[in-house]
């Protein structure tokens, strides 16, 4: 009987244990992608300037607009990982460019830790779709058409690159090995 409450007084201890490790993970989690989304609306408000609208997507994502053009910043797109040299995680934030109720582009915001404030490093307008941050490696699925092509959003259509930030800019990893 004392071994059986003491497996089931382990078991619970463990169980408990990852489980407010998750929840703090998520937690954290949350408060870096707000932190992160005011960020990128701080940015956002500076690109659309004057008499704009703030709206909350189904999703979750920012829309700010007015009557020409609208940004919207893809919370659930945000990734995060070591992009510089300093151990402090790093991330993107896709913002995608609307004129009217067309999406004409889109763009990664990023934004590098410092001191535990995350600092707008550089802005990349690209079409490319952010897949992953590891190691110091951004991952990218860039299409091989044009937005205008009837193929842009063609799956086989589509390249995976792998890019470093280096001194502000970002550059095919492939090509500039350190």
């Amino acid at each position: 009987m004392k071994v059986m409450l003491v497996v089931v007084t382990i078991t619970l201890m463990v169980i408990y244990g990852c489980t407010t490790e998750g929840l703090k993970g998520r937690s954290d989690r949350g408060k870096i992608i707000a932190k992160l989304s005011e960020k990128a609306e701080q940015y956002a408000v500076t690109c659309i300037k004057e008499g704009y609208e703030r709206k909350i997507t189904a999703p979750g994502n920012i829309m700010l607009y007015n009557s020409e053009q609208g940004i919207v910043i893809e919370k659930s797109g945000i990734k995060t990982g070591l992009i510089d040299d300093d151990e402090e995680m790093d991330a993107i934030v896709t913002i995608l460019y609307l004129r009217g109720n067309y999406i004409t582009g889109s763009g990664h915001l990023i934004f590098l830790n410092v001191k535990n404030d995350p600092v707008l490093a550089g802005v990349v307008e690209s079409d490319m779709s952010i897949i992953s941050i590891n190691d110091r490696i951004i991952t990218a699925r860039v299409p091989t058409h044009p937005r205008s092509s009837p193929l842009f959003n063609c799956e086989s259509c589509q390249e995976i690159i792998e890019y470093r930030f280096i001194d502000g800019k970002l550059l095919e990893a492939s090509k500039n090995k350190n």
